[in-house]
């Protein structure tokens, strides 16, 4: 009964350490994915106004790196670089509000199943939101 007592209590310690090692793995690749977004959004935050994004746009998939969307004060995409079937995807609205509301929101976005996307939305001058992402899938 010892015995078993002792294998059970080991089996609960490794439990544990391999656990949190791995939630601490996952949580440390997650946010260092927010990086290259925050960065391509701040750098557009601070072009508001003088330009807007007019490269070519691609379509959005897990491939298509860093992407940079920029939306106006009612919530509706003005520019970007990438489209989801023809057209510039659209955030949740509360994502763009908190954004507003705080000066900044960091959020896991799943357009369609397939797509999960880290995305860091930025306010901007004039009540614009700037949202840039890349997808979790690398």
């Amino acid at each position: 009964m010892r015995r078993a007592i002792g294998w059970l209590t080991a089996a609960i310690i490794i439990t544990l350490i391999f656990g949190s090692t791995y939630a601490a793995l996952q949580q440390l690749g997650r946010r260092s994915a927010n990086a290259a977004p925050a960065a391509a959004a701040a750098a557009q935050v601070q072009l508001i106004g003088s330009e807007t994004l007019t490269v070519r746009r691609l379509g959005l998939t897990p491939d298509s790196g860093v992407f940079v969307i920029v939306y106006g004060a009612d919530d509706r995409p003005v520019s970007g670089t990438v489209t989801l079937h023809g057209s510039l995807p659209a955030l949740p609205v509360g994502v763009l509000q908190a954004a507003r509301d705080s000066g900044s929101d960091v959020v896991t976005w799943q357009p369609e199943p397939g797509l999960r996307m880290a995305v860091v939305a930025r306010s901007a001058a004039g009540n614009a939101v700037v949202a840039a992402g890349q997808s979790l899938t690398p």
